[in-house]
């Protein structure tokens, strides 16, 4: 992926400041204390969508509920991990000042004269951490602890970007961890930005691999307005299932309940199974929809009154592995 021009921006800034050269434990801070570059990647055509460069959906692919998945992952994206790439722009620079167990990155300044702090620290206990629901546990002696700071002209106060926890697998190769996003503090100190309320993000990307789970909501809440589950295997294969309330029916206040589980191959082949409930629904709206390496849909089975889904092609126009739905219980 290439860099915006935002984070560009930051990279010159950076560079242009005098720092001594980093050190072995700046290093290894830089390796295990800082998040890592995270996204929900969807194949589109000449690559993945991802935070730094997104590439829109083929303009003429026929399979809508692919296109919807493309435009949910992009979502994410822009308005929620986009705060995390930040991440690699202000640490293109040696740390601003060192401790023993901390570092410190920053104040650097971006656009819209906004500065950002990150902090991260070393604590030394022994802990096993399992940050999503299929990880393997990970043993470790110590955990890292990060915080990143906002400020800006119209919000003279540092403001909380996010905050986290994670820990190295050297063997794995990448991190466990969790963070709290506050997409209303990004907000306050920047307007550009588009996100409300809080995000939990836990995420593995350890075996060249990679899971991330979101939940949309208050940091304590029963029931989160949204959640997300995605999987990236290290042969390119791929899962996004998300959850969100969303009015079918504009007419009416009731929300109802929206499953999509879409996942492809690393060829682009791929299946979406949709199931929408609760509301103002009597009885359950469902699709099942496949699409080939071009993105143009194959097979599609719903009971959704619109004339756009009537059911077309056979399931054997799935690619073989894709036959079976995979709607969560």
């Amino acid at each position: 992926m290439k860099p915006s021009a935002f984070i560009l921006l930051l990279v010159a800034g950076a560079l242009s400041a005098c720092h001594e050269p980093y050190s072995n434990e700046d290093l290894r801070f830089l390796a295990e204390g800082v998040p890592p570059d995270i996204a929900i990647e969807v194949p589109v055509e000449d690559g993945v969508t991802g935070v730094d460069d997104p590439v829109p959906p083929p303009a003429n692919a026929t399979a809508q509920f692919y296109l919807d998945t493309v435009a949910a992952a992009e979502a994410i994206n822009r308005d929620i991990l986009s705060l995390v790439a930040w991440v690699d722009a202000i640490v293109a620079t040696p740390p601003s000042a060192r401790d023993e167990d901390r570092r410190t990155w920053g104040p650097l300044v971006g656009a819209n004269g906004v500065s950002y702090t990150l902090v991260t620290d070393r604590v030394q206990t022994s802990t096993v951490v399992q940050a999503t629901s299929t990880s393997t546990p990970t043993e470790s002696s110590e955990i890292f602890e990060f915080t990143m700071l906002a400020t800006s002209p119209a919000q003279p106060e540092p403001r909380l970007l996010f905050f986290g926890q994670q820990v190295a697998d050297r063997e794995a190769l990448g991190h466990q961890g969790r963070m709290f996003i506050d997409l209303d503090g990004a907000r306050a100190v920047d307007p550009n930005q588009t996100g409300q309320g809080q995000v939990v993000v836990l995420y593995d990307d350890r075996f060249q691999a990679l899971t991330l789970e979101l939940l949309l909501g208050p940091l304590y809440t029963a029931e989160p307005s949204a959640a997300w589950r995605h999987t990236q295997s290290s042969s390119g294969d791929g899962a996004f299932l998300f959850f969100l309330r969303e009015n079918v029916d504009p007419t009416s206040a009731a929300q109802e309940l929206w499953v999509v589980a879409a996942r492809w191959l690393a060829d682009g082949r791929g299946r979406a199974d949709v199931l929408i409930s609760e509301g103002d629904l009597a009885l359950p709206l469902f699709a099942s929809e496949c699409w080939d390496a071009g993105f143009d849909r194959t097979y599609l089975l719903s009971n959704i009154p619109d004339s756009q889904y009537l059911p077309e092609g056979s399931l054997v126009d799935c690619a073989p592995d894709l036959r079976a739905a995979d709607l969560p219980e």
